[in-house]
């Protein structure tokens, strides 16, 4: 027992210098930080209104009320299981098998129990803590509507800290049984494929209920409805239900909430021990079969007459942080449409300033896009750049090589996204002409001022693309495409406002304006697409001249 605690203690310090070395460097990071915080506050705000709102008016339902609020909570720890039962499992196979330091531990005297627990509690840390932008705002919204004693808050936080330890210890064993039978990357890979199916699949179905409504004044009974769709099952297996029942005695005023939380710790010690015993025997033979998988490599007889292009091709498919973002960038398309043909449309004209400004919005998510393949494009090639860089192959060719394989792709998310938009936006020809064409070459631009930034800015250094993308480089290219986008959008609002006015008043739209408006446009996106093609394109033969 005594090495087993020493092993862990050893493990979570290391651990904690670790996130202290993170954190430190997210400080140093002040926009990326700025940013983070501006968004989790925005969810976390948004969370607590809702759960606010929903509780104040389910409470006054007659006869009722209580109940609906035991089944909310119910729901949410419940529909949090699932989620949390994913996340833990994708976690635990890269903190299990692919961690860093393995190949020190398990050569180390450290006694495996102890290291095996300081993985769980690593699991349960990354794991969960997004879950606290759910928990957080329930504690509160329960703290403002029913006024609970202080120290029943203490019992409800253990009661949630065991319901995470619960789910990362069945998480866990789970692993290291299915990673013995299956390949370790596939089962990652087919993991995180599946969560991005089911969030999409799941945000389709709550927004075809219209659920948006019971935030809105006098729509009590609606709320009401909605729970009454979700029918909790009374499973005592599940440790949703026990964490729950803590909070619903809690509100309900009884004190009835030592049985649940005694099981829960009863469920976390049997999961504990399960897990140890587990691991101790599973972990270094599935360790060892992770580390002797053979990945299958592709050959060809002759040399591919698009040499860039074959390599990363098969550099995207080989690594799975590459497609897996595909496959969420076009879950992100999916829900973007979605949302554009939920929208209240109603108001008359509405939909053609909708239409206008869909323009800033399309060239956000090409920006966001192009962040991660196009700025990335040059940085991915890593440490080996020097081989194309000593090599005869023309520097100038290769990024004209990938910026032609980074604008169809580009092209291809604007395209789909304009033309889908309008078609429910249903806008004037004119806007409709406008709104296409300006996409399109803002397509061309924005592929050029990230393939020119991401040559002009490139990290070769990086442990992953995300290192990439949150550089001073990828900051400056979001900045300059924001600053392009805004003009762009400023000038148009001018002559779009002009055409609307000639279409209600009989007002004559003034030709030399938009002759300039026109001529602005047309240098603008001349300048973007030129300079930062040609400051990046001699940054990279200074490179191959210093190397």
């Amino acid at each position: 027992m005594n090495e087993t605690l020493s092993s862990l203690a050893v493990y979570l310090q290391i651990w904690g210098k670790e996130l202290v070395h993170e954190i430190r460097d997210l400080l140093g990071r002040k926009v990326i930080l700025i940013v983070s915080l501006g968004f989790m506050l925005f969810f976390f705000m948004l969370f607590f209104v809702g759960f606010y709102r929903i509780l104040l008016y389910i409470r006054g339902t007659p006869i009722v009320g209580m109940a609906l609020v035991g089944r909310l909570v119910g729901t949410v720890f419940l529909a949090m299981l699932t989620m949390l039962v994913y996340s833990n499992v994708v976690t635990a196979i890269s903190v299990l098998f692919f961690s860093d330091d393995n190949s020190f531990l398990v050569a180390s005297p450290f006694d495996i129990s102890g290291i095996m627990i300081g993985k769980l509690v690593k699991t349960v840390y990354y794991a969960s803590w997004m879950s606290l932008l759910v928990i957080v705002p329930l504690f509160m919204a329960i703290m403002a509507v029913f006024r609970l004693p202080a120290g029943s808050y203490l019992v409800m936080t253990a009661g949630v800290i065991l319901y995470f330890l619960i789910i990362s210890e069945i998480s866990m064993v789970f692993v290291n049984a299915a990673v013995r039978a299956f390949p370790a990357h596939k089962m990652r890979d087919m993991l995180i494929l599946g969560l991005v199916l089911i969030g999409v699949s799941l945000y389709v179905v709550f927004r075809l209920m219209n659920i948006e409504e019971i935030l809105r004044p006098g729509r009590g009974a609606l709320a009401a409805s909605y729970l009454e769709i979700f029918e909790l099952p009374k499973a005592a297996y599940l440790p949703s239900y026990w964490v729950s029942s803590i909070f619903v005695e809690f509100i309900n005023g009884r004190n009835g909430w030592l049985w649940p939380l005694t099981v829960l710790v009863l469920m976390s010690a049997g999961g504990m021990l399960v897990y140890v015993f587990v691991s101790r025997r599973m972990f270094y033979p599935t360790w060892e079969k992770v580390q002797s998988e053979e990945k299958k490599r592709y050959y060809s007889e002759k040399f591919p007459d698009n040499p860039v292009l074959a390599k990363d091709v098969r550099a995207f498919f080989r690594d799975s942080r590459q497609w897996t973002q595909m496959i969420l960038i076009i879950a992100l398309i999916v829900i973007y449409i979605f949302n554009i043909y939920k929208m209240p449309l109603d108001i008359p004209y509405l939909h053609y300033l909708v239409a206008f400004l869909n323009i800033g919005m399309i060239g956000f998510v090409i920006s966001a896009v192009g962040l991660r393949f196009t700025f990335s494009a040059i940085s991915l090639e890593g440490r080996y750049i020097w081989l194309l860089l000593s090599s005869p192959f023309d520097i100038k060719k290769l990024v004209r090589y990938k910026y032609v394989h980074n604008l169809i792709l580009i092209e291809a998310i604007a395209v789909l996204l304009v033309i889908f938009s309008n078609i429910i936006l249903r806008p004037p020809g004119m806007l409709n002409a406008l709104c296409v064409v300006t996409v399109i070459v803002s397509g061309i631009t924005v592929t050029s001022i990230g393939m020119g930034m991401g040559a002009l800015y490139p990290k070769f250094d990086m442990a992953s693309p995300a290192e990439i993308e949150t550089s001073w480089g990828g900051i400056l290219y979001m900045v300059y495409c924001i600053l392009y986008f805004g003009i762009t959008i400023s000038l148009e609002a001018v002559w779009v406002r002009m055409y609307f006015f000639s279409r209600m008043r009989g007002i004559d739209v003034h030709v030399p304006a938009v002759i300039v408006i026109v001529f602005l446009l047309v240098v603008i996106n001349i300048a973007a697409n030129l300079i930062p093609m040609a400051m990046g394109i001699r940054n990279l033969r200074n490179i191959e001249f210093s190397a």
